[in-house]
């Protein structure tokens, strides 16, 4: 290998831990609803065997009135344990898991095509790519099942390089199911990759193939008992499915079966187009910002659309595995289509790799027939869209996405931690925003970043005016009804304070960009 390759190789290393890791605890801002909720379950899982919910989440996760994947909370649990209570904490398997899913990938497109300029281009565009350094910085399910998959995809074409070496084809296996304990997207997408794999390039009547198929099944068998047992619950895959939306439910009911089997057909259909959209995916897919705000980055670099367009046209870099990397490619976005709520990030991850794959077609051979000149050009370009994106995730994304992530939480528990002992009991408004808007989950972040006694949520009291466990009392606060008792602490949002003089105020929690968010009283 030359020394060239060799430095390449390195800083591309680097790059992908730097932006996977550095700043971790406050880009994103602050833990989301989702995020909080796996933190808090791993914490308590780890020291009483039960959930938020005192459940044993064998197989799945009680999360907000649904049922999650259960691999992230397990493989955070003992984290809870080593380190402290904090953002990075939780975070921490997914930015493994982002960074662990470049170098797969790189390996997965070399030993496919033993093209090495092909393999470090899909790498590097994955370690770039705005959408996955997102998801990798964040407690996503969905992150850790895109690795598993990727590296079962990688394990299967290594063992059948390899004279079909069924220790590797036993490791894919076992990653694929890996894959689906993560999340719920690839309880589809999995299982059809991994039949295509098998049938293509092992055959149907292959003993091989039957007996790794008979060991996968085994393996997802107590995620099939544990589905059917919630058929009539609130699990995610039951409540997430396109035909369960309101609006286009209540259009169902009115028609024949033949009309109802055309019409979701004909809503995922438009779904799936959507997906494929390239305003989607290059210019403003990602979420970051408001929609009425100025930046607004996409999926991937938008620097990359006509390698991605190109990269259609140049599939047979792929040679024997061509059909299954465009089979990969169509098969992405599925999942997301049959689902509700417009184009979901989560749903649509397994793009992020296929895609990616695509893209890098494209562009290696527009690099292969360029003069350097016209290489050194490309990587400007490439270099300056990263750039732009950078500049907008690092800076303008936790300054005006702060809110959204319940920023202001983590500020209060980490003020009232000193001084709680002082006090009777400390009472706090579980709405926020302006007009009290929005409803969150104070009870998760308090308890997570001032490590209470999981017991004491677990034994907490559920009446007409809120929750109260431990010196807790979550409940909305009528002002004209309230009589502050001696040695008390109010947390709460602008949205509702106390009228003036009957309270001492302590400190104003503001957001990055500086508006007030919350405020601390004492009686």
């Amino acid at each position: 290998m030359k020394p060239i390759i060799k430095i390449f190789i390195v800083l591309l290393t680097v790059v992908t831990l730097f932006t996977r890791f550095y700043g971790l605890e406050t880009v994103p801002p602050h833990l989301g609803n989702d995020e909080i909720s796996i933190a808090y379950d791993a914490y308590s899982v780890m020291r009483t065997g039960r959930d938020e919910h005192n459940n044993f989440p064998f197989l799945s996760f009680q999360s907000h009135n649904t049922y999650k994947a259960p691999l992230y909370g397990y493989l955070t649990a003992p984290l809870t344990i080593i380190l402290p209570n904090t953002a990075t904490t939780v975070r921490l398997p997914s930015a493994i898991a982002g960074s662990l899913t470049v170098l797969v990938l790189g390996l997965l497109i070399l030993t496919a095509t033993n093209n090495f300029t092909l393999s470090l281009s899909s790498a590097v565009f994955l370690a770039l790519n705005p959408w996955h350094i997102f998801t990798s910085r964040v407690a996503l399910e969905s992150n850790l099942a895109l690795f598993f998959l990727t590296l079962g995809i990688y394990l299967f074409i290594l063992a059948q390089k390899q004279k079909q070496n069924f220790a590797l084809f036993f490791l894919s296996v076992v990653s694929f199911a890996l894959s689906m304990y993560s999340y719920h997207t690839e309880w589809v997408i999995t299982p059809l990759i991994f039949a295509f794999l098998g049938t293509n390039f092992l055959g149907p009547k292959n003993k091989k193939l039957w007996l790794l198929s008979a060991i996968f099944l085994l393996l997802i068998s107590p995620l099939v008992i544990d589905y059917l047992g919630r058929l009539n619950t609130s699990a995610r895959a039951n409540t997430e499915m396109l035909w369960h939306e309101a609006s286009l439910k209540k259009v169902l009911e009115q028609k024949t079966p033949i009309g109802r089997t055309l019409l979701i057909t004909k809503t995922a259909t438009e779904n799936y187009l959507d997906h494929l959209s390239p305003k989607t995916l290059f210019f403003d897919g990602l979420t970051l910002l408001s929609r009425d705000h100025s930046f607004g980055p996409g999926l991937f670099l938008s620097v990359t659309l006509p390698f991605f367009l190109l990269g259609w046209t140049k599939l047979k870099i792929f040679g024997k595995y061509k059909n299954f990397f465009i089979f990969f490619a169509l098969l992405s976005p599925l999942m997301a289509s049959i689902t509700q709520g417009g184009i979901n990030q989560n749903r649509y991850l397994p793009a992020a790799v296929s895609f990616t794959i695509i893209i890098a077609a494209g562009f290696t051979f527009v690099f292969q027939k360029s003069n350097l000149i016209l290489k050194a050009s490309l990587s400007a370009l490439i270099f300056i869209s990263f750039t732009y994106f950078w500049l907008i995730y690092y800076y303008h994304f936790p300054i005006y996405s702060a809110e959204g992530f319940q920023y202001g939480y983590r500020q209060m528990a980490q003020y009232i931690q000193p001084i709680k002992a002082n006090y009777n009991q400390i009472i706090v408004e579980p709405r926020f925003s302006d007009f009290n808007r929005y409803i969150g989950v104070p009870h998760l972040y308090l308890s997570y970043f001032n490590t209470e006694d999981p017991r004491d949520l677990l034994a907490r009291h559920d009446e007409v005016d809120g929750m109260h466990f431990g010196k807790y009392r979550i409940q909305e606060v009528n002002w004209n009804l309230e009589k502050p008792k001696p040695k008390s602490l109010y947390l709460m949002p602008m949205g509702n304070l106390p009228p003036e003089g009957l309270l001492e105020m302590l400190v104003e929690i503001r957001l990055p960009d500086g508006k007030p968010a919350f405020r601390i009283y004492r009686s």
